[in-house]
């Protein structure tokens, strides 16, 4: 019985291109920077794709808080739904999948520019979190990008996954740097 991924049949996209690339007789700065624009446009899929589990998390979360409020009074939860913060997740990515940006600066300062110019410290997502804690708040929006977001996925919940609700998004600044 083969591990996932490494028969023909179970390889994921992402696997795939990497590989595909991997097997090109091109430059490693070309190289690098497919896998850079790949682990970018992955973070911009995940985004879309949070949306529909943000509303699902919504759903149990509010039936938790219900029950524990009724059963265990003393317990409480607490759901957290970060915008863009800048942190050096566009790095850590790379260094995680063994990839060394060095000679690549362009790389190196779309990863810096995703910490460096997210409209959302980490320190001051932390101090909101801790003060919504301490408030009693179930429901935690970090950023003014995920409120923006919240209200377009409420009013249109059907469209979340359509090219028009993805414009509108970065129209209205929500993903613009991770897009741009």
């Amino acid at each position: 019985m083969s591990k996932a991924g490494t028969s023909g049949h179970s390889v994921r996209p992402m696997n795939l291109l990497s590989r595909l690339v991997a097997r090109a007789g091109v430059s490693i700065r070309l190289k690098l920077l497919v896998a850079f624009l790949g682990i970018t446009a992955l973070m911009a899929g995940l985004a879309l794709f949070g949306l529909t589990a943000l509303q699902k998390a919504n759903e149990r979360t509010e039936a938790l808080i219900q029950d524990l409020a009724m059963h265990a009074p003393h317990v409480h939860a607490h759901v957290v739904f970060p915008g863009h913060i800048g942190t050096g997740i566009a790095g850590n990515t790379l260094a995680a999948h063994g990839i060394d940006p060095e000679g690549m600066p362009e790389v190196i300062e779309r990863a810096a520019a995703f910490r460096n110019e997210a409209p959302t410290t980490s320190a001051s997502a932390a101090a909101v979190i801790l003060d919504a804690v301490r408030a009693g708040e179930w429901r935690i929006l970090i950023g003014e990008d995920a409120h923006v977001l919240d209200a377009m996925v409420r009013d249109r919940p059907t469209e979340v996954y359509s090219q028009g609700f993805l414009e509108d998004m970065t129209s209205q600044g929500v993903l613009r740097n991770l897009l741009s």
